[in-house]
């Protein structure tokens, strides 16, 4: 219950954060540890958990307005949804990444360019004694618009912060 809760609390919490771009909200939990949520653009999304720094879907230029990776930190952690271009750019990547930054991303994007680490819905990894990344479908149920996402194809993830 505790696990659901945590998710559930981090999935609210980045959803209310999205509302607007480049918004940050900052909570500290009850064990003292910090969470900082920076919606960047669109898909693009910065989470800092007690210093370990996770970005999700990091475009540069794709998307409006042009975001400098260059500026921002290294990643730790480097989440990819699916290989569409407002998604997945690898001048971004090159910019927040270093050798030891963990890429995980679906199969469709790590048989685009043969990095990281393939999650397929359902696959659940360990990447630190206090977060675990389970990746989960992500596809479109709209009538019409199946066909941009299909099911099995993507991948969202659920974080779990042990608070």
């Amino acid at each position: 219950m505790k696990k659901l809760l945590t998710s559930l609390l981090l999935v609210l919490t980045v959803t209310a954060v999205c509302a607007q771009a480049r918004k940050t909200d900052t909570f500290q939990t009850k064990s003292g540890k910090t969470v900082t949520i920076t919606c960047i653009k669109h898909a693009s999304l910065e989470i800092n958990y007690n210093g370990t720094e996770i970005q999700v879907d990091p475009v540069h230029d794709m998307v409006k307005p042009i975001t400098n990776y260059y500026d921002f930190p290294k990643a730790n952690i480097i989440l990819i949804t699916h290989q569409h271009q407002d998604h997945f750019d690898r001048e971004a990547i090159a910019a927040i990444r270093t050798s030891a930054t963990a890429i995980y991303e679906p199969i469709s994007v790590y048989n685009l360019w043969f990095n990281g680490l393939a999650m397929a819905n359902g696959d659940k990894i360990t990447y630190a004694d206090d977060i675990t990344i389970e990746a989960v479908p992500a596809y479109n149920t709209t009538e019409g618009r199946e066909q941009f996402h299909p099911k099995g194809r993507d991948n969202g993830y659920i974080l779990t912060l042990r608070l």
